[in-house]
């Protein structure tokens, strides 16, 4: 049997139900002049439900072992193989062996539960991810837009959809390059003359800006401006969390009229509430570890530390 063919059907299905439901979702909220935010974290939250109720059945079906070898596939399978293929050598060997050998029945409908499980979690992570994206597309009407699934990428804040909706929301933003633009383009060129390949300058850049979203940076930004003391921070460090919050395209500060107006400005103002309340702690966490995972271990310590003390004050 092809359990891989079977994973990938309910997949599909699973995602494709999703997409089509939270789009009639959002459509019938903007007719009734509903609070995207509250909207879209009930969403989020009743995914984040489902696919856990799904774990806990498979821990009250006797089944957690099964689950937890397909979720560690990749510790079992060379790193280099093809994501489907370690799907499907997990399906095929240790999981369903494990399966039979509890005495269980029906694997397939086995495989069709991890994948929606998957589904729903992926979906999930990515909505949560690409909030200020899909809030574009809720103010604006832009359903066309709506994809449901990462850029290639993984970032939206350099594709061509999310700038087109920028300009509409925001017309104050100039549509020539700003004069920073300008003066980045030049220092870039510098410093890449007396490098061999200058790609690696530019693939830095670019996997910075997609691996810390633009939440994450207004984070940063909350504890550069109301916790650290620069006087007493590594150079090296300080240097990287200034290159990881500016990794981003949004200049518009500079171009309106009022800050307020400026999206990142917005989103720096809300510290740690940038995160949704139930993903905060699993988003600091995240954050924690890109930022060791960078070199900037004291940083990192001083974001949990913050938080930690915000933290309490919520209780």
């Amino acid at each position: 049997m092809d359990y891989l063919q079977i994973y990938k059907n309910q997949f599909k299905t699973t995602w494709e139900h999703i997409k089509s439901q939270t789009i009639a979702d959002l459509k019938t909220a903007k007719k009734n002049k509903r609070n995207f935010n509250k909207l879209f974290n009930n969403i989020t939250t009743e995914l984040y439900n489902e696919q856990k109720k799904i774990v806990t059945q498979f821990t009250e079906e006797n089944l957690k072992v099964c689950y937890e070898l397909f979720e560690n596939r990749h510790r079992e399978y060379d790193s280099n193989l093809e994501r489907y293929e370690v799907i499907s050598l997990i399906l095929g060997n240790e999981v369903k062996e494990e399966y039979l050998r509890l005495g269980k029945s029906d694997y397939e409908e086995f495989v069709k539960k991890i994948a929606t499980q998957q589904s729903i979690d992926r979906i999930q992570n990515h909505f949560n991810n690409y909030r200020p994206y899909y809030e574009l597309i809720y103010l604006q009407n832009k359903y066309e837009y709506f994809y449901a699934k990462d850029f290639k990428n993984g970032s939206y804040e350099t594709s061509k959809e999310y700038l087109e909706m920028l300009d509409i929301q925001y017309p104050d933003r100039k549509s020539e390059p700003s004069l920073f633009n300008l003066i980045e383009t030049e220092s870039n060129k510098k410093s890449t003359e007396n490098i061999k390949d200058p790609d690696t300058v530019i693939t830095t850049r670019e996997r910075l800006s997609s691996e810390f979203d633009v939440n994450e940076r207004a984070v940063l930004f909350h504890l550069l401006k109301n916790r650290l003391k620069l006087g007493m921070l590594d150079s090296t460090e300080l240097m990287k969390l200034v290159l990881i919050i500016g990794a981003t395209n949004k200049f518009e500060i500079f171009d309106v009229k009022n800050a307020s107006k400026s999206y990142f400005y917005k989103k720096a103002l809300k510290g740690y509430t940038v995160f949704t309340r139930n993903d905060q702690q699993k988003k600091v966490a995240s954050l924690k570890t890109k930022l060791e995972n960078n070199g900037l271990k004291s940083i990192a310590e001083e974001l949990s530390t913050d938080y930690g003390d915000f933290f309490k004050k919520l209780k």
